[in-house]
């Protein structure tokens, strides 16, 4: 009996992502996650049970949150990654990501960064900042909790 991991599952969704790519195809987490779960159907019993329907909707939702952080990060695991990123003299290549994952006509779907307009690329934008804040105040909440443990411990000392 295989099993099967993380690693598996990633590898799988990186390739397929790898393949759209190759084709010049716009990269809809949800079609990734269909194809994906399609291609283990076997594995399921063939009778309807509720069984089936759990293993089915988490399996389509684990492969759904996968896929669409493959595309974020865009983590295809391919040795040639200075390939895929994208060539644009004057900005930084570890920040840039040559797709981005926006909300077209209801769907998210992974959309090449020259391909985004401008509003979804500084909706993306507007997103990383308000993600920074988000992070800047967790930070300081740790800290601050830090300093009050510290300070309640040498008192209760």
């Amino acid at each position: 009996m295989h099993k099967y991991s993380d690693s598996n599952l990633r590898t799988e969704i990186e390739q397929y992502i790898y393949d759209l790519r190759d084709r010049h195809e716009h990269l809809h987490p949800k079609w990734i996650a269909q194809a994906i779960c399609q291609g283990h159907r076997d594995g399921l019993t063939p009778d309807d049970t509720d069984h089936r329907a759990f293993w089915e909707f988490t399996g389509y939702t684990t492969t759904r949150k996968y896929a669409t952080e493959c595309i974020n990060k865009y983590d295809t695991g391919l040795d040639d990654m200075a390939s895929l990123q994208p060539m644009f003299p004057g900005f930084a290549s570890e920040h840039l990501q040559p797709y981005y994952v926006v909300a077209r006509d209801g769907a998210d779907v992974g959309i090449p960064i020259s391909d985004c307009t401008d509003s979804e690329l500084l909706a993306k934008a507007a997103m990383f900042e308000a993600n920074a804040r988000k992070l800047t105040a967790h930070a300081n909440e740790l800290r601050r909790f830090v300093e009050w443990r510290q300070e309640h411990l040498r008192s209760a000392s």
